[in-house]
């Protein structure tokens, strides 16, 4: 026998129902989810920590080759470089968007999260669907159409590239 959800289209036997029943988790129950809160407290600081830590070093050497790539291009026309004021804020930027994080929502998980490898596995699936919007955010955006434009800018002297033949801020 069949069970036919006109909303989804999807048919569904009885016997896989039974099936899927059968192997839920007892520690899936809310109960056992809230028994680890405290720890997965501790986890969301360590997880973002250790993520603002792997950031910190994939900007650092994003950094790094686009200034080399700037210069190589300009050898002539005098170094690009990133002031430390700049890329700490850039870095603090980042940092922030990661602290913005709420953590893993466990009552959302399938499966409790009982370890800290648990817990971060989810924290980096996280990070890697919001890395882009972060880094294009508070990194790239930044360092493109700020100080590499500024610096095109000064070298040209053009006034073509910013109409209003000021500096962005």
């Amino acid at each position: 026998m069949s069970i036919y959800n006109s909303n989804h289209i999807n048919i569904k036997s009885e016997h896989h129902l039974r099936i899927k029943d059968s192997h839920q988790n007892p520690t899936d129950s809310k109960i056992n989810l809230h028994k680890y809160a405290n720890q997965q407290i501790q986890w969301r600081q360590r997880a973002k920590a250790e993520l603002i830590n792997t950031s910190r070093t994939n900007m650092a050497k994003r950094l790094t080759h686009i200034v080399n790539e700037v210069n190589n291009y300009h050898k002539l026309l005098g170094d690009f470089d990133v002031s430390s004021e700049q890329v700490k804020r850039m870095f603090n930027d980042v940092d922030n968007a990661i602290n913005s994080w709420q953590g893993v929502d466990i009552t959302s998980c399938k499966k409790a999260k009982t370890s800290f490898k648990a817990y971060k596995t989810t924290a980096t699936n996280w990070f890697n669907r919001n890395k882009a919007k972060i880094y294009g955010n508070y990194f790239f955006c930044p360092l493109i159409f700020k100080y590499i434009l500024n610096y095109c800018r000064d070298i040209n002297n053009d006034n073509e590239i910013m109409s209003n033949n000021q500096k962005m801020d």
